[in-house]
């Protein structure tokens, strides 16, 4: 696609998501140097018109130039993983910004893209005037619909993520892996780790979460993985690439001051509560419930598949609801009342219904659960992003013939706006 005609494509999109006002403050702070990179960049080459996700950004400012603009102009900055800084959009999404310092050690927009994963993901824009800088090859891979793997070595550290972004790039986006050895060599990997997944029985997969986890909970904490992983794990339906949810017996305080006087690198997630990134690339969310409890916690979960938890200590799965029998009988059901809940917390508890349906081919169990997988609600940036992220998952998660599903599912519950907007956000694909 002609980049000029990606460049305004990508104006009117942010204006329309309320986006282009906040990305002109941060181009005035960073004196006119903000490029777009990322996702945004390669589905507005591509032809993806649905897609909504975090908004990527590089300057060639240095971090500390950032830091002092940003402190006086945007104070509710926070840090990312990357070491550069995260801005809240209005509708709760976000912009990234990174410094090319951090990334390539100089002001170079294009030593750094050559540093990012994947060629069709190192294509930067220029936001004032729409100018293109690309790493080598990156333009005639997204006009040809392949990509190649960049930058240097692969180590452990941060692997899954690398995996998780390669492997969307062939099975959610359609794209077609170079034959080159890097790119190869990754794809492999890919394939190990889900052959490695396959043989790992539930208790073992569990077990091997609790050992790469446990150190981040205070020594005299209770501590419980809960929801998804815990539901993948027992389904044994576990993607290398699911992240953690903990919830730990202690208050908030005391958990960030665990974390920080033991040096592990945390954000804080949607909820104002800390996330932390695992050397392996995975993520975990913990959820602080002094004033709670397991039981009371588990309660508050909108489905029942997501109310068994596993005892980061003991090493068992603990279950006061008896939700169990519902997940291995794949029954689906809405727990908590969601009447009092925001417009917003309804509209993804709905996409999330039809979400589970689909990956697991659980059976919705009462009229509620139906009438929810039927609602019709308002659309906004941060529920497309989620339901892209939602849609991505689906896709790479080896869900054997999902377009049987996608008609089992409307045959059983009717027209159902949720799985409409999951398969907007797939529309790309045949």
């Amino acid at each position: 696609m002609n980049a000029r005609v990606v460049y305004e494509s990508l104006l009117k999109r942010y204006a329309e998501l309320a986006y282009l006002e906040e990305l002109r403050k941060l181009e005035t702070i960073a004196h006119g140097d903000l490029w777009l990179v990322g996702g945004w960049v390669r589905c507005a080459f591509l032809g993806h018109v649905n897609y909504v996700g975090d908004i990527d950004c590089i300057s060639s400012c240095t971090p500390e130039e950032l830091s002092v603009l940003t402190a006086s102009h945007v104070p509710r900055a926070v840090r990312n993983f990357s070491g550069g800084l995260r801005f809240p959009l209005p509708d709760l999404n976000h912009i990234d910004l990174s410094s090319t310092y951090t990334l390539s050690g100089d002001s170079s927009i294009a030593r750094s893209l050559e540093g990012f994963n994947a060629s069709v993901n190192a294509v930067a824009i220029r936001l004032r005037d729409g100018k293109v800088v690309a790493a080598n090859g990156a333009l005639e891979d997204l006009n040809s619909r392949h990509f190649r793997v960049l930058g240097q070595e692969f180590h452990e550290k941060g692997i899954v993520a690398v995996l998780s972004d390669i492997e969307a790039l062939s099975k959610f986006y359609g794209l077609i892996p170079n034959n080159d050895s890097r790119t190869q060599a990754i794809v492999l990997r890919i394939a190990r780790e889900r052959t490695r997944l396959s043989q790992l029985g539930s208790e073992d997969a569990l077990v091997s979460a609790v050992d790469a986890i446990r150190n981040l909970v205070p020594p005299r904490a209770s501590a419980w993985l809960v929801r998804g992983f815990v539901r993948n794990a027992l389904l044994r339906e576990l993607s290398f690439w699911d992240d953690k949810d903990v919830v730990v017996d202690c208050e908030g305080q005391e958990l960030i001051a665990h974390l920080s006087s033991n040096a592990f690198e945390y954000a804080l997630n949607f909820h104002g509560n800390p996330k932390v990134c695992l050397g392996s690339g995975h993520m975990v969310d913990i959820w602080p419930i002094a004033d709670t409890g397991l039981s009371d916690e588990l309660e508050r979960y909108e489905f029942n598949v997501d109310a068994v938890a596993w005892d980061v200590n003991k090493r068992c799965v603990v279950d006061p609801l008896n939700a169990s029998r519902d997940l291995k009988l794949r029954r689906l059901r809405l727990c908590c009342p969601i009447d009092g809940s925001s417009q917003r917390s309804v509209a993804y508890a709905a996409v999330k219904a039809a979400y589970l349906c689909l990956r697991h081919k659980f059976l919705p169990q009462d009229d509620r659960t139906i009438e929810l997988l039927r609602l019709e609600f308002p659309i906004d940036g941060l529920l497309r992003k989620n339901a892209h992220r939602l849609a991505r998952e689906l896709w790479c998660s080896n869900v054997p013939d999902i377009c049987s599903r996608i008609s089992w599912l409307r045959d059983f519950v009717g027209a159902s706006p949720s799985v409409g907007l999951l398969l907007e956000s797939a529309h790309h694909l045949p």
